[in-house]
C-alpha cells in the first residue's frame, strides 16, 4: 500500500479517539470470502471441498469409571 494524502484517518468510538492505524493494529478485522475462506492478519483459511469422516478404529474409548 501506499499513502497517498498527508492526513492520518481518525476513528472515535465511545469516548476514544484514536489513529486508524492503531485501531486497525489493535482490532485486526477478519475479511470473509465468498468461498467461505477467511483472513485475519497474514492468515488466508481456506475450507476443504470435502473432509473425510472419522473411521472408528481411529477413536479410542476412554474407561470413565471411577469418575462422577
Amino acid at each position: 500500500m501506499k499513502k497517498k494524502s498527508t492526513e492520518d484517518p481518525i476513528i472515535t468510538y465511545g469516548s476514544t479517539r484514536e489513529s486508524l492505524t492503531y485501531f486497525l493494529q489493535k482490532y485486526t478485522p477478519t475479511f470473509w470470502f465468498a468461498n467461505g475462506a477467511q483472513l485475519f492478519q497474514n492468515n488466508l483459511v481456506t475450507p476443504k471441498e470435502s473432509v473425510d469422516g472419522i473411521s472408528l478404529k481411529n477413536i479410542i474409548p476412554m474407561n470413565w469409571n471411577g469418575f462422577l
